[in-house]
């Protein structure tokens, strides 16, 4: 399995990026109209023997020069190939949920928060990100090497309130489902699909997101399975109950965005790439347009006439 850590400096100048190793394509930027990786995230999908989670949002004790929280991403990336799939799923699921209960501490002890910061002082993490990507190769391998160590030290969290005997009511709505991440039994229920994906035994996506209030709102997420959490810091109700999303049709299994025949992600302006004519995203902008053309040739008119 591959981690990637990612922060950014205290100087003004030095912005977020990865401190160790870096993921081979940004995946999360699909997502980006749905969630912003500086507040508390998460986005995980499987697809094809393959999985990638972004754990996003953590904060650090330290600051930037202006005084604004620094906050960490973690990316994880692995297979689901036998014999590996164990200890990718009790991982990834431990600090998933290690997140989840963070989250829900009232009292703001951020366990990924310490650790993180045990790994990252100020000066290392000034010193990393002002450096060329190709330097200081072997300090990123040994950050990269005691972050797995320390990370491998977390066993799966107790989510207060949602364990199995408490949520002998809990009923999924739908294959595609969203709601509140305080909502009781919805987060055991996600953390369920996670495993899912990891192990390979689904295809599909599970996310909390922090732009998003309602069904409607990510309805455009293709994933036949899906799941979704509000985090509900900053939009949305964090204790909303279980809805059903709308499943728009032509969508896929997969929990990787559609792809053309190049291999690059569908934009919204392209054509659905499952069979779909394409459909414009602004129609308005095309009769303003015709609008603007109609003035302007009845304005040729009256000029022709007024010098005639």
């Amino acid at each position: 399995m591959d981690m990637h850590l990612r922060t950014r400096g205290t100087p003004r100048d030095l912005e977020y990026g990865f401190l160790g190793s870096e993921p081979s394509n940004r995946w999360w930027t699909t997502y980006r109209d749905v969630v912003s990786t500086e507040r508390p995230c998460i986005l995980a999908t499987g697809d094809k023997g393959h999985w990638s989670v972004l754990l996003g949002g953590i904060p650090s004790r330290r600051t930037d020069s202006g005084g604004r929280t620094i906050v960490y991403s973690l990316v994880l990336e692995g297979s689901t190939d036998p014999g590996g799939a164990t200890g990718q799923q009790r991982l990834a699921l431990a600090i998933t949920s290690t997140l989840l209960t963070d989250l829900s501490e009232s009292a703001g002890r951020w366990t990924l928060s310490a650790v993180l910061d045990g790994l990252c002082p100020a000066p290392d993490v000034d010193r990393l990100l002002t450096a060329e990507r190709a330097a200081l190769a072997e300090e990123r391998t040994e950050l990269t090497g005691r972050l797995a160590t320390a990370l491998a030290a977390l066993t799966p969290s107790s989510l207060a309130g949602d364990s199995r005997e408490s949520e002998a009511t809990w009923q999924a709505p739908a294959d595609r489902w969203i709601a509140g991440r305080s909502a009781q039994g919805a987060r055991a229920a996600f953390l369920e699909r996670l495993s899912s994906l990891v192990t390979g035994k689904e295809e599909g996506e599970a996310h909390m997101l922090n732009l998003v209030s309602s069904p409607e709102d990510v309805a455009h997420l293709r994933a036949a399975r899906l799941v979704v959490l509000v985090e509900g810091g900053f939009v949305g109700d964090a204790g909303m109950l279980p809805q059903a999303v709308p499943e728009l049709p032509g969508a896929t299994k997969s929990g990787r965005p559609l792809e053309t025949a190049a291999g690059s992600p569908v934009s919204e302006e392209s054509g659905g790439g499952d069979g779909l004519p394409k459909v414009p995203k602004r129609p308005m902008a095309i009769v303003a347009v015709l609008v603007a053309l109609a003035l302007l040739a009845l304005g040729i008119r009256w000029l022709g006439r007024s010098l005639f």
